[in-house]
């Protein structure tokens, strides 16, 4: 409800998904994101629900998490290109990060996405 987003974000992908996560020092979860791993009928490595718990964030833990995210497809899977539907108040964060938008903006539960 923090994007004010009545949809449920039910897909079915978590149970295939590598989920990535920052924890404090108390084992909570700070900041998360998962990865869908290529398949046949996707090429790529996907980046997605990518959140810094409002307690945490400013505090650098979204580039933390997108670099270790990076890093953990790059050593898994070598051989294969990512993509990721970033909102698009976020363009300069993804773009600082070393990706390119690839895509108009669109629309995804009411909110501008663009993939990237």
């Amino acid at each position: 409800m923090e994007q004010n987003c009545v949809y449920q974000d039910l897909d079915d992908l978590d149970q295939e998904s590598v989920h990535i996560l920052l924890l404090d020092r108390g084992g909570r979860i700070a900041a998360a994101c998962r990865l869908l791993p290529p398949l046949a009928e996707r090429t790529w490595v996907r980046l997605g629900r990518l959140i810094a718990s409002r307690d945490y964030r400013g505090l650098g833990l979204g580039k933390r998490l997108l670099a270790e995210a990076v890093r953990y497809a790059s050593e898994t899977w070598p051989a294969v290109s990512f993509c990721l539907a970033g909102q698009v108040y976020l363009d300069r964060f993804y773009a600082a990060a070393g990706f390119r938008p690839i895509s108009e903006i669109f629309y995804e539960d009411e909110i501008a996405h663009r993939l990237f």
